[in-house]
């Protein structure tokens, strides 16, 4: 449950996975799981995304693949484009 995200310890997950739901933000509350994400994983942060959305319930904001505020000290173990849906990013990103 997202609400509940913010009662698990930091650093207690290994693997963080967000698959096609960020991009329905706005782009403040996106950040917010970015630090929340960073925040609890001592490890790896798999996302899968449109490369470009227009989110029509959030005042037609446009979220691109590089509107996400990937942490700089992130090391990016790969970023592609998804092989089964050519309108998906994936990125693989170490915390640790």
């Amino acid at each position: 449950m997202p609400n509940q995200l913010e009662l698990l310890p930091e650093k207690s997950v290994d693997l963080f996975i967000n698959i096609s739901s960020l991009h329905e933000m706005k782009i403040d509350q996106i950040r917010y799981y970015f630090k929340v994400i960073e925040k609890m994983t001592r490890k790896y942060f798999y996302t899968k995304q449109w490369k470009k959305t227009k989110n029509t319930y959030k005042n037609n904001v446009i979220i691109r693949q590089s509107d996400y505020p990937v942490n700089k000290n992130w090391r990016q173990i790969y970023a592609r484009e998804c092989k089964v849906q050519n309108m998906f990013f994936e990125e693989l990103y170490d915390l640790s």
